[in-house]
């Protein structure tokens, strides 16, 4: 088998947008061929979600979606086959510098031990020298099993049923998903199951609550905190149910936080970013200042952000269905205070 050497560049953009940047690089093997079709997968190094994936090309480079500044890790994935037969395979994550048995320094598909790259403000770092061995998988015996996943998301405070949450199962060694994202209330009040038919293993894995609204905070099972590495494992195989699981609110101030980033990530002008985030930004200030009845002005100018929403949907500015996704926000946190309309 081959190895595989990897010469990695990490570009950023310079100007107003510093807090953002770019991985970009080559992927060659030990011949100096470019490696063509090589998926090349970016995960956030806390929390493993796939942020971004990209394909290299014929002269084996690759370019990254725009990347906050943050800690990432890095997994190149490419099976060739000869017929029906693996001839040589790349499933690894970079960085790992795993001894094998011949002494040379191999990466394993291990998240945890994988390294993190930094996208730093306004740096540039350069990765070379990074060599990595082929290894076809081992053929997995198939024992037929009945793979599922149910649970009950509940609102630890008010003991409400949770709906709109995304439940996400990862292979507990590589991040990789497991299984379609779930949500929850889909198929019952707070309620999210997957199931398959009688067939080979799935394998354990390790499951992630994230709330698209920002209302609660995402986690990792049994965990308090959204880490991979400290995220409990279940057995799909044998039946994960995870019964009742009972997920903490963010606090008013925070979940305005996590609507002004809902708000930037969407597909609209500067000038409509800025003017629904400086609204957000004062209802923020307000929550945080020590004068409780400033938080009355609070919901005038959440009042203030929905009628501002209204005018850019009849302007043709943002979409229906980004008001309606964000009126629910700014409306839930009106709940929350206590807001009389």
């Amino acid at each position: 088998m081959r190895a595989l050497a990897f010469l990695l560049l990490l570009v950023f953009p310079v100007g107003h947008a510093l807090s953002q940047g770019f991985i970009s690089g080559a992927i060659i093997d030990e011949a100096a061929m470019p490696l063509l079709g090589a998926n090349v997968r970016i995960f956030d190094a806390v929390n493993a979600e796939i942020l971004t994936t990209t394909t290299t090309d014929r002269l084996g480079n690759f370019l990254s979606g725009q990347l906050p500044a943050g800690r990432y890790k890095i997994r190149i994935d490419l099976v060739e086959f000869s017929g029906t037969e693996c001839r040589r395979a790349y499933r690894e994550f970079l960085g790992n510098e795993i001894p094998d048995s011949g002494g040379k320094v191999v990466h394993a598909d291990v998240i945890d031990t994988a390294k993190d790259f930094a996208v730093v403000d306004g740096s540039t770092t350069q990765l070379t020298g990074d060599v990595a061995q082929a290894r076809c998988p081992i053929p997995m015996e198939c024992v037929p099993t009945r793979p599922s996943l149910d649970g009950v998301l509940i609102d630890k405070e008010t003991l409400g049923l949770i709906n709109g949450v995304l439940i996400r199962a990862k292979d507990p060694i590589n991040a990789m998903p497991k299984v379609p994202d779930l949500v929850s209330g889909e198929i019952g009040d707070g309620v999210f199951s997957w199931r398959l038919p009688l067939g080979c293993p799935v394998g354990d894995a390790k499951v992630r609550f994230f709330d698209p609204m920002g209302r609660y905070s995402p986690e990792y099972y049994l965990d308090k905190d959204d880490n991979f590495a400290l995220g409990d494992v279940v057995s799909l195989d044998e039946g994960a149910n995870l019964n009742k699981v009972f997920l903490s609110r963010v606090s008013p101030s925070q979940q305005l936080a996590n609507l002004a980033n809902q708000v930037s990530s969407m597909p609209i002008t500067d000038q409509v970013k800025n003017s629904l985030t400086h609204l957000l930004g004062q209802a923020k200030t307000l929550l945080e200042d020590a004068n409780p009845n400033n938080d009355k002005s609070a919901c005038g100018l959440l009042n203030a952000f929905i009628n501002r929403l209204d005018g850019l949907v009849a302007s043709r500015q943002i979409t229906s269905d980004m008001r309606a996704v964000l009126t629910s926000g700014a409306q839930d946190i009106q709940k929350q205070l206590n807001c009389k309309n």
